[in-house]
């Protein structure tokens, strides 16, 4: 059972706090069909950090982020990588293939939108401004798209941490987690009531709980690799 906290705030009014609903983990990876929605959706004022490994596939572009049409051209905003094992930071119409190719180890990418940048650990780079509007939220271990989603392949992204900034204010931290107690949807970011042992991440901005949003697919962390 979560322990409970009461306490009362300034008008003297209890409430109720729950806390140990989880567990800090390392990273969490995916098998392939599992992803987050971050519930995010990019502008010109967005920064994304994330902290990960990712490793390339023979066969796909595997990418996280967004995608949709703009007249005849496409927008993304979204950090990948090609099959030729090049790292891929995308933001606006401009496909932003870097110079920098995966030594499948652990890097911060991050990609600035308000700065038109982007950065691999000290390296950097310029990317396409970005000034479009989509109701598409920004995926992990997915590209969220009206078509031909560019999933992960299982085990090729592994995930630290992911930090996402409105205008340079951090609104959001997802830290990688599993549930030790069962979790009400009323504590999951998507409103999905979820079971002891479920892996994925913690925002500890708004301290809900982002879990797999598919129909299938599971996560996996740190201690149950």
């Amino acid at each position: 059972v979560p322990k409970e906290i009461w306490y009362a705030d300034s008008s003297n009014s209890v409430k109720l706090v729950y806390r140990n609903y989880y567990e800090r983990k390392e990273w969490l990876r995916g098998d392939g069909t599992a992803y987050l929605d971050t519930n995010i959706v990019p502008d010109a004022y967005t920064k994304w950090e994330l902290d990960a490994i990712m490793k390339a596939s023979s066969t796909t572009f595997q990418t996280n982020g967004i995608f949709f049409q703009v007249g005849s051209s496409y927008a993304r905003f979204g950090i990948g990588i090609e099959r030729n094992g090049r790292i891929n930071m995308s933001c606006g119409l401009i496909d932003g293939i870097t110079n920098v190719t995966s030594d499948n180890a652990r890097h911060l990418f991050t990609l600035d939108a308000i700065n038109s940048q982007w950065k691999i650990d000290n390296s950097s780079g310029t990317v396409d401004g970005y000034n479009y509007t989509s109701s598409q939220s920004i995926y992990i271990f997915a590209r969220h798209a009206a078509s031909s989603e560019k999933f992960f392949d299982s085990g090729n992204l592994i995930i630290y941490g992911s930090k996402l900034y409105a205008n340079n204010t951090l609104i959001q931290h997802l830290v990688p987690c599993k549930l030790i107690n069962a979790l009400p949807a009323s504590k999951d970011a998507n409103g999905i009531a979820r079971s002891i042992g479920e892996c994925g991440m913690w925002d500890t901005v708004n301290d809900v709980f982002y879990g797999n949003v598919a129909s299938s697919g599971t996560f996996s962390v740190s201690d149950n690799s």
